[in-house]
């Protein structure tokens, strides 16, 4: 049961929109860093993206949003799954990362995904890989990894 959570939980993305379940070794975003963020980066905004965990055989079709400041949500569509929310910051010329949180409920229990999306963007394209862990009674219970790509939404 919870490899089917986490598949259904990811981004991720890349958002990293929306990107699985676990942690990753990209550093977590500080306050600090997060404000730098702004709307020249050219990464703000909304992304149409689909993402896929290493080993599946389906994709996941979701939307990530970067907001001026370095606020980071995802959510996927297809087929849905709950909302996630965390922080992103651009590490170099074009390229980011983000630490998203996603709680999840199960009659097993709760469980919280960590998910650390890394990736690039060109114009109105994005791609990259993201990494998930998913925590449950205090204790890793799975890991993973995966890929996504994307375009930008317009208005």
């Amino acid at each position: 049961m919870t490899r089917n959570v986490a598949r259904r939980s990811l981004l991720i993305g890349a958002g990293a929109s929306a990107l699985a379940v676990g942690a990753v070794a990209v550093p977590a975003v500080s306050a600090s860093a997060a404000t730098s963020v702004s709307d020249e980066d050219g990464l703000t905004g909304a992304w149409l993206i689909e993402r896929m965990d290493a080993g599946a055989t389906s994709s996941v079709q979701a939307v990530l949003t970067f907001a001026s400041g370095g606020a980071f949500t995802t959510a996927d569509i297809n087929p849905p799954a709950p909302a996630a929310l965390g922080a992103w910051t651009v590490d170099s010329d074009h390229h980011f990362e983000a630490t998203f949180w996603i709680g999840q409920s199960s009659p097993q229990g709760n469980a919280t995904i960590r998910v650390t999306p890394q990736g690039s963007w060109s114009e109105d394209s994005v791609h990259g890989t993201y990494r998930f862990t998913v925590l449950a009674g205090g204790k890793t219970v799975a890991t993973g990894h995966g890929s996504f790509h994307g375009t930008r939404i317009e208005p």
